[in-house]
């Protein structure tokens, strides 16, 4: 199936619109006007302020941008728009249903941006569709096995030691009734972790399937994978940065230290992801 020029224009409106959005969001958001509140812990507003940074100074204008060139049939438009698609629905779900309502510790306001929270969430699932109609049109050559065999250990041990991580803090929670940041926030925790464990994570090993068995079939699967990790390693990170320099209790620096190697190893897979795939000129 291929999208209709009319199609891609409006999946190209839509992602410049979701750009300029989450520009508004971080400029009213706890990095600079605290126009929007929200309800949750000490560290959770620090790592908010570090998504903000990265929605005002990069994920923002990149899709913002990035609609543009897809709406002019520019070959880097797909790729744009397959980075932002899981992103959106995630940090749609993450923004507008984590925050602890519930706790009398905390104050928010930030159910006032419901309906900017779930046009994130419902432009995910629609540039999610354009993604995988999209790279649908392409090809994907299979990688070598002296490629492939490392990138596939290298991937996998990734995912394990993502999934390990959450693993272990809900085993303590079950185990203890709590664990690190559990009692700040346990509605964000499991928020975090159910989406983790029950979306990326499948759709990591589901992509390393397809690239052993159907690599023809699998560009949008890996597109929307990588564009998710891209966006959430590097969300992650700056999570972290602002903690530290924020003097957070809750902040350790050998987990930074993992997430700044799972950041190469993403970005050295995305790049094999890409070099593999082939695009037909957009007509």
């Amino acid at each position: 199936m291929e999208l209709k020029s009319y199609e891609r224009k409006s999946a190209g409106a839509l992602l410049t619109l979701n750009g300029i959005a989450l520009i508004a969001l971080s400029l009213l958001g706890p990095l600079f006007t605290q126009r929007i509140r929200y309800a949750t812990s000490p560290s959770g507003i620090s790592q908010m302020m570090g998504q903000d940074a990265v929605n005002l100074f990069i994920f923002g204008p990149l899709f913002a941008v990035g609609g543009i060139l897809y709406w002019t049939g520019k070959r880097i438009g797909p790729y744009v728009t397959a980075m932002a698609a899981v992103f959106l629905l995630y940090f749609g779900l993450t923004v507008g249903i984590g925050m602890e309502w519930s706790d009398v510790r905390y104050v928010g306001n930030s159910e006032q941006a419901f309906a900017l929270f779930l046009f994130f969430f419902i432009s995910g699932l629609v540039l999610s569709v354009v993604t995988l109609t999209e790279f649908g049109r392409m090809s994907m050559t299979s990688m070598p096995p002296k490629v492939k065999i490392p990138y596939s250990v290298v991937f996998a041990l990734f995912i394990l030691l993502f999934s390990g991580m959450w693993i272990s803090e809900i085993s303590d929670v079950l185990r203890t009734g709590t664990a690190r940041g559990y009692d700040e926030a346990p509605t964000i925790f499991w928020v975090i972790r159910f989406l983790d464990l029950g979306l990326s994570i499948p759709l990591a090993l589901f992509s390393l399937y397809l690239l052993w068995t159907r690599p023809d079939s699998s560009p949008g699967i890996q597109m929307l994978l990588y564009g998710f990790f891209i966006t959430m390693i590097i969300s992650v990170n700056a999570m972290g940065l602002t903690m530290a320099a924020k003097g957070d209790a809750d902040y350790i620096f050998s987990q930074q230290l993992v997430f700044l190697g799972i950041a190469c190893i993403v970005f050295w897979g995305y790049g094999l992801i890409v070099r593999s795939i082939h695009a037909p000129e957009i007509k």
